[in-house]
């Protein structure tokens, strides 16, 4: 799952501490870029539910956004 989320796809870009990742604001140049993006955003979900550990790392501020919009639908 990791090879998702390289760079080199276009879809995200890695932070400047070279570490994590964010979504590229450039994804736009990709093909379908928001078909995939739906399907990762799928997978990222899945994974939360699951409590699948998955090893990437995304930037805090894309991570708190995705467990914020998590944890708002559970309580519901």
């Amino acid at each position: 799952m990791k090879e998702v989320f390289n760079p080199d796809m276009g879809l995200f870009k890695a932070s400047e501490n070279k570490i994590s990742i964010q979504p590229n604001p450039l994804s736009y140049i990709v093909p379908d870029h928001l078909v995939h993006f739906r399907i990762f955003g799928r997978l990222i979900g899945k994974a939360i539910i699951e409590k699948w550990n998955i090893d990437v790392f995304f930037v805090k501020s894309f991570l708190k956004l995705i467990l914020r919009n998590y944890i708002f639908h559970e309580n519901v």
